[in-house]
């Protein structure tokens, strides 16, 4: 932690007959109190100056990207009973989230030898080795035989439905164009019609199940890669689940006993 610090500002030209504010507002549905905008407007004028070289979008000749910042005043009452404030923003600001302006953060997650830069980079080989693998020619080449082989499944199934579908309003004619006939012909006719059903009966059922395996087989084949990619999902979810708790064990508060307690904990 950086120990040349100036970060409580004097509350300069505040005009003391607007009052201060007897507690905290809601923090989700309020009106700003005249105080807290007068902070704002101050820091706003340090933003102006812009020292750190950010794009705030301030600044129409100012080149790179524009990238919005959020910032956050605190006006406080100093020993002396003067009126200060105190900044602080979110993330970080030119490659940084420590600057003298600022209050510091309560735990510094960019320090290149702490531990979250280095979780960062093992959830990040992780990361890599996920990309790499699902997109892979033999993963890809497993997924896309398997939705093919289903799908073309499907609509032989469907066409061998229609089909049979067809036959049979096919034989229900025949059928009513027979019925008050009693010929030889007629009978044989008609069992040929019933033969040719249980037949057709037959081969769908004989389809669906060549149909099931076939595309069981593809599936199968694809969930091996998938249960790989699941493994790797996983263990990336379990090292970031990790490194986010023990950020939270590291961000530590005082409540009003003067206590510690860590952010996961609270």
């Amino acid at each position: 932690m950086k120990t040349s610090r100036n970060y409580i500002h004097p509350l300069s030209g505040y005009d003391m007959s607007n009052g201060i504010p007897e507690q905290f507002t809601f923090p989700f549905y309020y009106t700003p109190h005249p105080i807290s905008l007068h902070a704002a407007n101050q820091l706003q004028e340090l933003l102006v100056e812009n020292p750190w070289g950010h794009n705030f979008g301030l600044d129409p000749n100012q080149k790179g990207i524009v990238i919005g910042k959020m910032f956050g005043v605190l006006i406080v009452e100093k020993e002396t009973k003067e009126l200060a404030v105190l900044y602080a923003f979110s993330g970080k600001l030119a490659d940084s989230n420590e600057h003298p302006e600022f209050v510091p953060p309560v735990f510094d997650v960019l320090r290149k030898d702490g531990f979250y830069k280095q979780g960062e980079e093992v959830v990040s080989r992780v990361n890599k080795e996920l990309e790499n693998f699902i997109n892979n020619k033999a993963y890809l080449d497993a997924k896309d035989s398997a939705e093919t082989i289903v799908a073309t499944n499907q609509n032989e199934l469907q066409k061998f439905k229609r089909d049979i579908k067809a036959a049979k309003l096919e034989r229900n004619k025949i059928r009513n164009s027979l019925k008050d006939t009693e010929s030889e012909e007629a009978k044989a006719l008609l069992e040929s019609l019933r033969k040719e059903s249980v037949g057709q009966s037959l081969a769908l059922k004989r389809l669906q199940k060549d149909l099931k395996e076939r595309s069981e087989k593809a599936i199968l084949e694809f969930q091996r890669f998938k249960e790989k990619e699941n493994e790797l999902r996983e263990k990336r979810r379990n090292l970031s689940n990790n490194l986010q708790k023990k950020i939270f064990e590291h961000y530590t508060f005082k409540n009003a006993e003067l206590e510690d307690r860590d952010l996961y904990s609270i």
